[in-house]
């Protein structure tokens, strides 16, 4: 299978897993997915990057979503503490009661740590004339088919990094944690993702 059939093959499977994520509403109303390429959202005529092969651009979670999890951690932590005080002044417990405690305290308890999780890993997305590594995942320009931002809507609007790369897999990386100048960080990371793609390109050439 050549690259460019991969390629489509790829976006197709993409097209059909973010249809199936969408909501009743918007499968009545039949919407179709919000999928565009970081090319045609980056343009041809962005003139405010300025990096040349030496350079990265570095994009690091914001200070708000880090204060996020915080409260997201210290919150339910909170609960979780006043639940066990609680509990433990009853005088006995029902089976009911017993199965209920464990799973109020079970949900607490997994909040708190995968707030923890998502504190500690300090996400980070740094685009370069290699290519993209996400976190400690380095993907190459040569393996990265196509790149595409999906825009999910809901209660709170989520963009993706979509990566289609060439060993057939589908890589999807959440970008509203991430530090922006524009209103929503889509757009400033296609633009380097789509500078970067072209001096890559010139630097090969040459």
């Amino acid at each position: 299978m050549t690259r460019e059939a991969l390629k489509e093959s790829l976006y197709r499977l993409l097209y059909e897993q973010e249809s199936a994520r969408q909501n009743i509403f918007s499968r009545i109303l039949r919407r179709q997915p919000s999928i565009r390429s970081t090319a045609d959202i980056a343009g041809e005529d962005y003139e405010a990057v300025r990096a040349d092969v030496n350079t990265s651009k570095l994009f690091l979670q914001t200070s708000t979503f880090r204060i996020n999890l915080i409260l997201g951690i210290i919150i339910p932590g909170l609960l979780f503490s006043f639940f066990l005080f609680q509990l433990f002044r009853e005088d006995h417990l029902d089976g009911t009661g017993i199965v209920l405690a464990c799973l109020t305290g079970s949900l607490l308890l997994f909040i708190i740590l995968d707030n923890l999780k998502e504190l500690f890993s300090n996400t980070r997305l740094e685009i370069k004339v290699t290519g993209i590594m996400h976190n400690e995942r380095m993907y190459s320009w040569e393996n990265i088919l196509d790149t595409y931002i999906v825009i999910r809507r809901g209660r709170v609007v989520k963009y993706l990094l979509v990566l289609l790369l060439e060993d057939g897999k589908i890589v999807r990386i959440r970008l509203n944690e991430f530090h922006a100048v524009q209103y929503n960080p889509a757009l400033d990371i296609s633009y380097y993702i789509e500078h970067y793609k072209r001096l890559r390109n010139r630097t090969v050439l040459t």
